[in-house]
């Protein structure tokens, strides 16, 4: 399912251009993985930009990788949302189920997430529920990170289901 949130719809289509992100679920038996940058004290899904001459599955797996330190298989997509605000630039975020192949618990983090204390936690699909409807950050991307992780989660219930 394809989500649009859009808080400034005054721009030509000659303006816009798109940052293009591949998002994982990875779970493991009945926990799904989320990472905690504690020192702004944000959660996200999983996830990064797509490199040049990159495929969203080959971006998916170099991210989670690279994030988790999990090797992992993709299973199907659950949610495409796409963000455009206070800019010209629509973050097209591809959220996708994955199951753990391997955890080789070695990690590339980026200088920007060491400086943000990047750390994994496996909670239940309830857990990440509360965590996005009701965590509380000063971060001043939040707002947005949250929405957008909200909405994949809730389409992410709608894939359990039917399996």
């Amino acid at each position: 399912m394809k989500y649009d949130v859009y808080q400034d719809k005054n721009y030509s289509s000659s303006e816009i251009k798109r940052r293009i992100t591949a998002r994982g679920f990875i779970r493991k038996e009945d926990k799904f993985l989320v990472v905690y940058l504690k020192n702004i004290n944000i959660y996200n899904i999983p996830g990064g930009g797509l490199e040049e001459g990159e495929s969203l599955s080959e971006c998916l797996k170099r991210e989670m990788l690279e994030e988790t330190g999990i090797v992992i298989k993709e299973v199907k997509k659950v949610a495409q949302v796409n963000i455009c605000f206070r800019t010209s630039l629509i973050y097209e975020h591809n959220f996708y189920l994955c199951e753990v192949v391997e955890e080789t618990n070695e990690f590339d983090f980026t200088v920007e997430e060491q400086n943000h204390g990047m750390v994994s936690l496996w909670l239940t699909y309830d857990q990440l529920i509360e965590i996005f409807n009701n965590h509380e950050s000063d971060y001043k991307f939040w707002p947005e990170t949250q929405r957008r992780d909200l909405i994949a989660i809730l389409e992410l219930k709608k894939h359990l289901k039917k399996n």
